[in-house]
């Protein structure tokens, strides 16, 4: 958030907002001075050749069943891999 040009107050107020947390101002910037330096070398690390992907897609729908009381079932996965 503080990346995206988000103050530390604005920080605090959201957490506040979203989570119920009560967070200072001070506890915000501290944390944010902890995890930039982590977050710059992340950004500029060497990539790999090729990385994995997994996709998985799933309809959800009723699949009636000779009563209409049955309770919907998953009716369809399909699951891939690329490499």
């Amino acid at each position: 958030m503080y990346a995206k040009g988000m103050t530390t107050s604005d920080i605090e107020d959201h957490i506040r907002d979203i989570y119920g947390l009560e967070v200072s101002d001070t506890i915000v910037s501290r944390i944010t001075d902890k995890i930039l330096p982590v977050a710059k070398e992340w950004q500029q690390r060497p990539l790999e050749i090729a990385y994995a992907v997994v996709f998985l897609d799933a309809i959800h729908f009723w699949c009636l069943h000779k009563r209409w009381d049955t309770p919907p079932m998953l009716c369809h996965i399909r699951f891939r891999y690329f490499l």
